[in-house]
């Protein structure tokens, strides 16, 4: 099974990861930088991806990379 998980640099995605090659799966693993580059805010990024993925089965995709667009901001700052 080949398994694409994006966001795998640390935290929750790296452990996917690291759980899936220990079961024998080929783990895709993308990262702002590396050998699968994703940078999840860009559309020309998830092109490049596809692209290079073109006529590849992927069997399962999990969807961990997030965004923090609300970084720098404090709970008391207008969370009503």
């Amino acid at each position: 099974m080949t398994v694409l998980i994006t966001g795998t640099s640390r935290g929750i995605g790296a452990g996917l990861a690291a759980a899936c090659e220990a079961r024998g799966e080929e783990v895709i693993g993308t990262t702002r930088a590396g050998d699968w580059p994703l940078e999840v805010t860009k559309p020309e990024s998830h092109a490049a991806l596809a692209a290079r993925l073109s006529g590849r089965p992927i069997d399962l995709l999990v969807c961990n990379a997030g965004v923090y667009l609300d970084k720098g901001e404090r709970l008391e700052d207008g969370y009503a």
